[in-house]
């Protein structure tokens, strides 16, 4: 039997799905709509037009594109950094 969808329960399943989890490493995943569904114990049905309505998988894709942009710029701070002080000791 599904758990009744709650608005609360909505916007942890949401946050899951947008955000993803973090994992013991500090690695993200990103769990589908079904996987979600199953582990929260609610209709997947419910949940993919509840996604759909509210467009989750947009907002997933703007929250991907803005980790990524913030990725790499953390990265070439670090590459920055690096070379600076790689030019400093020679």
């Amino acid at each position: 039997m599904s758990k009744k969808l709650t608005e609360e329960l909505a916007q942890i399943i949401r946050d899951e799905f947008v955000h993803g989890l973090l994992n013991e490493d500090g690695e993200r995943s990103f769990p589908t709509i079904e996987a979600l569904a199953k582990s929260h114990g609610v209709a997947r049905t419910t949940l993919y037009r509840r996604s759909s309505d509210q467009s989750w998988q947009i907002q997933k894709n703007q929250y991907q594109s803005e980790l990524t942009q913030k990725l790499d710029s953390e990265r070439m701070q670090k590459m920055v950094s690096d070379n600076k002080r790689l030019d400093d000791c020679l």
